[in-house]
């Protein structure tokens, strides 16, 4: 993971907190935009319902963003399936965020 966060001078708990307000997949894209991270050298676990990981470093911890997406939809039931991100500071998930994905 070669992209830094702290380019943009943003602490760790300010980040955590702007990542547990995320609240679509236009949301999260942004974010992922703003703070630089980048899927460079993280395994995508493709096949897992997983549509993307993406990681950085903030204040010297590797930060990483696992986007995925599960259907709740049991038996004879028909749901919306719900996208979830799951944000990891040095291999501790510390926030996760989900929402209907569209």
């Amino acid at each position: 993971m070669s992209r830094h966060v702290e380019g943009n001078m943003m602490q760790k708990n300010d980040f955590i907190a702007a990542f547990s307000r995320l609240g679509s997949g236009k949301e999260l894209s942004e974010f992922i935009a703003q703070h630089h991270l980048s899927t460079a050298g993280l395994d995508q676990k493709e096949g897992a319902q997983v549509y993307q990981i993406v990681g950085g470093t903030i204040e010297g911890a590797a930060a990483v963003i696992t986007h995925r997406w599960y259907d709740p939809s049991g038996p004879y039931q028909n749901q919306p399936d719900i996208a979830k991100a799951e944000l990891d500071i040095d291999g501790k998930r510390v926030a996760t965020v989900s929402w209907i994905d569209s």
